[in-house]
């Protein structure tokens, strides 16, 4: 599963999302190639704002034309999960509230990779390096 990002993809919502459950996502005619278009459980993420300064970050695993898929990371299937990541709260929008792909404070934190070290080690199949003290340097 890999974390994708497009420079500068920012428009707003061509339709409503009128729940906090809904998984497809209609950006503005024409704006949603400005988003990645994740398959095979890469994924992205998205920031809804409104007027109010409300934000939500969302997980998105597929997009066709100017629709986004959201879902969970690692998987392409259309899942709530998706919504109100780190911490923010999954609610309705409005067409033409803000949506955007910005840097989420836990991507940054793992050095812009999707996935924590353990993960990445298990998927490589090595075993975390421990760093012990052995002495004085």
């Amino acid at each position: 599963m890999t974390y994708l990002v497009n420079n500068n993809a920012a428009t707003t919502l061509a339709a409503p999302i009128t729940t906090s459950t809904q998984t497809s996502i209609t950006v503005a005619a024409g704006k949603g190639a400005l988003f990645p278009s994740p398959t095979g459980g890469n994924h992205t993420f998205v920031t809804l704002e409104n007027a109010a300064g409300n934000t939500e970050i969302v997980c998105i695993v597929g997009r066709s034309t100017d629709t986004l898929t959201v879902g969970v990371a690692g998987s392409s299937t259309p899942n709530s999960g998706g919504r109100g990541m780190e911490g923010t709260v999954a609610r309705a929008w409005i067409t033409g509230d803000i949506i955007e792909g910005r840097a989420t404070a836990a991507i940054v934190a793992r050095g812009g990779n999707a996935k924590t070290a353990a993960e990445l080690a298990a998927a490589g199949g090595a075993a975390l390096i421990g760093n012990t003290a052995a002495g004085n340097i």
